[in-house]
């Protein structure tokens, strides 16, 4: 959590893979998890933007699970 401007949702699109590096902008760093090294090529990430329309009918899981079926091409 942070002030507005802190630069939140530019981490997330970036974990998230929406922000690809290009010749303006470099990528770099590292990411653990529990102290143990992490690659995001094993797995996609997504989350729930929160100005999304969340549907009240529906459970957490399947408001996950819908926010993934709407990222990637297949989560079968």
């Amino acid at each position: 959590m942070g002030p507005s401007g802190s630069g939140k949702t530019t981490l997330l699109n970036v974990l998230a893979g929406q922000t690809k590096a290009s010749p303006k902008l470099n990528l770099s760093g590292l990411l653990d998890i529990n102290g143990v090294p992490f690659t995001n090529k094993i797995y996609k990430f997504a989350y729930v933007r929160q100005d999304d329309l969340l549907f009240s009918q529906l459970t957490i899981r399947e408001t996950l699970y819908l926010a993934a079926e709407l990222q990637l091409q297949d989560v079968s």
